[in-house]
């Protein structure tokens, strides 16, 4: 491997790496329900004796549900998939 690949290489996986580096992340939550059920939403507000989960990013896109209803949240991160960076090619 001469000289120049090893560069052309390292600058490839610095690129990969920067790039992976800038991909947006957004929390998200998980509500467990007495029931068992499980939903996925972008946030939840108490509201007396319900809690609203805002399903979308939007503010009317929510579903009300009785707050004694909910066993737990968890927040969750979901992270964009990472494509894999070109391998430098070599001369033949």
């Amino acid at each position: 491997m001469t000289l120049e690949m090893k560069i052309s290489y390292q600058i490839a996986i610095a690129t990969a790496l920067l790039a992976s580096a800038s991909f947006p992340a957004s929390a998200a939550e998980s509500a467990t329900l007495r029931n068992g059920f499980a939903i996925r939403l972008e946030r939840h507000e108490v509201r007396g004796s319900v809690t609203r989960f805002y399903l979308s990013r939007t503010s009317d896109d929510y579903l009300d549900v009785p707050t004694a209803d909910i066993l737990t949240f968890e927040e969750e991160e979901i992270v964009s998939p990472v494509p894999p960076a070109p391998l430098p090619t070599q001369p033949q």
